[in-house]
This record gives structure tokens, sequence and C-alpha cells, in this order.
């Protein structure tokens, strides 16, 4: 575990050289990052989990200085959270919110190519 520990702290340090010395680099590095780590989700859960990844990421887009976007992750980090625990606690009460709250959607028909044009 320790070993591990170290590994991270490496990775870190060795990310916020980069970061201070090629921002754009640091921006591509992490995006690689990333999408390795999404990369070995469960192909099950592997489009959510993208699809999650690109919600952050419109959200964070808006925020160029480091230290607010920091800020805006953390926000983003407890409010997921709080979901999480209130899954974990009264979970048929979260799923039953679901059922109710959801839209119903009308399907439009769609006319295909005229073939007489």
């Amino acid at each position: 575990m320790e070993n591990h520990i170290d590994k991270l702290d490496s990775i870190y340090e060795q990310l916020q050289g980069i970061y201070q010395h090629d921002p754009e680099k640091f921006d591509r590095l992490s995006a690689d990052l990333i999408r390795q780590a999404l990369d070995n989700v469960p192909e099950e859960h592997r489009a959510e989990a993208y699809g999650i990844q690109r919600r952050i990421e419109h959200q964070l887009k808006k925020y160029k200085d480091p230290i607010a976007r920091m800020n805006a992750m953390v926000e983003i980090f407890w409010q997921q959270f709080q979901k999480f625990q209130a899954v974990i606690n009264d979970p048929c009460e979260i799923l039953e919110r679901r059922r109710r709250c959801g839209t119903s959607a009308k399907i439009l028909p769609f006319k295909g190519p005229d073939p007489g044009h």
C-alpha cells in the first residue's frame, strides 16, 4: 500500500511540474489519463462514464482561473457525494422519485423521402 501512495505522490509531483512549465502539455496529458481511466471502465458502463466526464468538462469550461476551477470541482464532487449518500440511505425512495418525476416522451413521426423526387 505504501508503494502505491509513493507512486501517486510521484505522479502528482510530475504533473504539477508539467503544469507549471507547460500548461498545454499538462492539458493533453491529463486528457490522456482521463481517457485511459474511462477506457478501463467495464463496457456496460463506459458510455455513461464518458457522458459524465463530458458534463463535468462542460461545467468546468467556464473557469479559466485554476483556483476557481478547483473549487468548482470540489463543489461537483460534494454534490455527487450527497446524491450517492441519498441512494445508499434510501434506494427505494430514490427509485420511486425517479419513476414519479420521469417525463414521458412523445414520438414524432417523420416522413421518409418522397420517392417521386
